[in-house]
Formats: C-alpha cells, structure tokens, sequence
C-alpha cells in the first residue's frame, strides 16, 4: 500500500513535494485534496504544499479541535525542514455559514486556541463561506460553484463573489484580475468587517 511505503521509505515523506518541482512550468496551481485522518498520506501533502488552506465548521468545538489537531500536526512536521520540506503558512476558512452564527466570535476564538501556539503559522481568512443550497447545488450538478451561481438576490454573497474573495485574499497577486466592481466592499459582504489582530492575542504556555 502506498501508506506502507510512504512510512518505511527514509523520504518517503517529502518525495511528493521533490516530485511535484518538476512541474513547476508546466501548471499556475496544483491542488491536494487530503482525507481527514492524520496519517503519512496527509504528511506527504502537507510537506509537499507551498500554502495549506484548512476548511473549518462554525462551531466552537470543532474550531477548538482545529486549532488543537493542527498545532499538534505543525509540530511533529516542523523538523522535516531539515529534509527540505519546510511547512507553508497554514490559512483556515470558516465554511457552512449560517447567519445567525458570530462569525467574529468563532474567528477570535480561533485565533487565540491556533495563533499563538503555532508561532503564527495558522491564520482566519477574512472570507467566509455562506451555508446556501448553491454549494451542494452545484456539487450535484459537478459544476463549479462560481459557474452555478453568479448571482444573487440578497445580503448573502453570490457563490462567485465568495470564490472571487476567497482567491483575492489568498493569492493578492491576482486582485485585479476580477472584474471591476465585482468584489463587495467589507462593509456590505458577510465576511468578517476587519482583519483580525491575531498578533496582539495574549498567549501562556500550558494553559487554555
């Protein structure tokens, strides 16, 4: 089995990231998409990727095992740099979001539980994803969502503007490649109203 190899080969580990090098030229973007369970699969995505983005229920405890789970994975992995494998920032989006849920207060609450420990290596991006029939919609359709739903009615976001968002906050380099216009101002979009200040958050060793 692949895991098998992955764990008893000596770099199996950061094979994949040496591998995807060479094609380098050849794609603007390559995506791994990794299971959930902790494991030497995710460990070669993990090592291999140039940024890690982290999909993150608006729930407190998940968000709590988020931060919990990612720190602990950030910290056996960090040594692999030595191997050549240095570990991405890792960008976290709040997804499934109802209206009714503080979107703030969960991001804040993340913030403090992930920041600190991971020597900010995890941020909360600005951008959030509304909980609209749309996405599983589209995911039915395999459409993609920012094809399925470029419009809509409403203060909720239309599911291409959220992608426009999500793209312009991570890649600031492609901003101006969407439309005039097109991106909402913070003040009339659901994602949160100000960058939050993660560095200020306080931070003790061995206490929650």
């Amino acid at each position: 089995m692949l895991q098998n190899w992955i764990l008893h080969t000596p770099d199996g580990r950061v094979r994949l990231k040496h591998l995807l090098a060479r094609f380098d030229q050849d794609y603007d973007f390559i995506l791994l998409d990794t299971q959930g369970a902790v494991g030497p699969l995710q460990d070669s995505a993990v090592l291999a990727a140039d940024l890690l983005v982290s999909p993150i229920p608006p729930e407190i405890l998940s968000a709590r095992e988020f931060a919990r789970g990612t720190v602990q994975i950030l910290d056996r992995l960090r040594p692999m740099a030595f191997l050549g494998a240095p570990l991405g920032p890792l960008r976290g989006l709040i997804y499934r979001m109802d209206r009714t849920v503080d979107a703030r207060r969960i991001a804040q609450e993340l913030c403090r539980e992930a920041y600190g420990p991971s020597k900010g290596a995890i941020t909360i991006l600005d951008t959030v994803i509304p909980n609209t029939v749309a996405y599983r919609e589209a995911a039915t359709a395999r459409v993609p969502v920012h094809r399925w739903e470029p419009q809509r009615q409403g203060p909720t976001l239309s599911a291409r503007d959220a992608m426009l968002n999500l793209v312009s906050e991570l890649f600031p380099h492609l901003s101006d490649k969407a439309a005039p216009g097109v991106l909402p101002s913070r003040g009339t979009s659901p994602s949160l109203d100000k960058k939050l200040d993660c560095e200020s958050q306080p931070t003790q060793k061995g206490t929650r």
